[in-house]
């Protein structure tokens, strides 16, 4: 930092005012606070700062007011710059150190691999030596092995190519009696081929005469077909013709029946709510309850369904539990009524083979 301050050294401006800017200390304490209550993205913000600073320091002109204001940004300016001056001199400085650093250690690793390289240079060189010597005698040993196969393989060679002539002569041969079985099994399938298509020819001529004979047939067929449909059209017109005359008439009939029951009564709404002339009878002359029904009513009563001993032979099997057994069926099957049913009630459709 002291060298920052010697490059920047305290300048007539800003700091020319001392460190309050020629006010005391608790009014500069007190204006800065005023200050920053109000943010510098604020709308008018100069504006509401001077109203609120006029307010508090009625002693100071506007003139003041506005020169100390500017003087406390400028300021604020300044030691905002001198400070991001000094972490860039500190952050230069650390990466300047570190570089130095980095760059010993190179220097020191890259002279330390070269020492090693100089010795494993030197290894190498002997090893080196040695191998040559090893591969000058193993060529030596590889040309006389080497000499020694050249020779058994010509005689090889002499051996496959006598054999390969054998070989060829032989293939020769046979490759002159396949081609003659050849041409001959050619000649064949030339023959047997051109029989074919003959007869290819003869059954495609048929194909095309029974072709002829069935379009004839199935044109008589289309006509016969057509002739049937027109047929069919014409009774279903008929039929429809028919059936709208029936319609007509059934319609004709079922308004002269309309006609004959049609209301006839006088319009009298009132008429629903007076006694009918049933009821009125009812009330003039009284039927004795015997003949107050109007139709013969068909059954037994209760003292004749009492009196029935199948009747009582049931209930005493139910309350017994007996009455699905095959105890209590043969019992109701054996059980006579009191009348004997007519003839006409007995039912032979379904004979069980329990009567004779």
């Amino acid at each position: 930092s002291s060298g920052i301050n010697a490059e920047w050294p305290l300048r007539p401006g800003p700091l020319s005012k001392g460190k309050f800017g020629g006010w005391c200390k608790d009014e500069h304490v007190m204006f800065a606070h005023v200050v920053r209550q109000y943010p510098v993205d604020q709308h008018h913000r100069s504006e509401l700062c001077l109203e609120m600073l006029r307010r508090i320091f009625p002693q100071y002109t506007e003139h003041d007011l506005k020169g100390h204001l500017e003087w406390h940004e400028l300021i604020g300016l300044y030691k905002d710059h001198r400070k991001t001056i000094v972490r860039m001199h500190q952050n230069a400085l650390q990466d300047l150190v570190a570089n130095a650093n980095t760059t010993c250690k190179e220097q020191w690793a890259e002279h330390a691999e070269k020492t090693k390289r100089e010795n494993e240079i030197s290894a190498q060189k002997e090893k080196s030596t040695k191998l040559l010597q090893q591969l000058v005698k193993c060529r030596k040993e590889k040309a006389s092995r080497l000499d020694a196969q050249k020779a058994a393989l010509a005689k090889y060679n002499a051996a496959v190519a006598r054999q390969l002539a054998k070989m060829e002569q032989r293939r020769s041969k046979e490759r002159s009696a396949d081609k003659a079985r050849l041409e001959a099994y050619h000649a064949l399938k030339q023959s047997q081929k051109q029989k074919k298509e003959a007869k290819a020819q003869q059954m495609q001529l048929k194909e095309e005469a029974a072709k002829q004979e069935s379009l004839k047939a199935g044109l008589k067929r289309v006509e016969y077909r057509q002739e049937l449909a027109t047929q069919r059209e014409q009774k279903r017109r008929d039929e429809t013709a028919a059936k709208e005359h029936r319609e007509v008439k059934k319609r004709e009939k079922l308004e002269k029946l309309a006609a004959t029951v049609a209301i006839t009564a006088p319009h009298d709404p009132l008429r629903v709510l007076r006694d009918t002339e049933a009821s009125c009878a009812k009330i003039k002359q009284p039927i004795q309850e015997e003949e107050s029904h109007l139709f013969r009513i068909p059954g037994f009563s209760d003292s004749q369904i009492q009196s029935d001993m199948r009747f009582k032979i049931e209930k005493a099997l139910r309350n017994a539990n007996l009455l699905h057994t095959e105890y209590g069926r043969a019992v109701l099957r054996g059980t006579k009524p009191p009348n004997p049913p007519r003839r006409d009630l007995v039912s032979t459709a379904f004979n069980t083979g329990d009567q004779g």
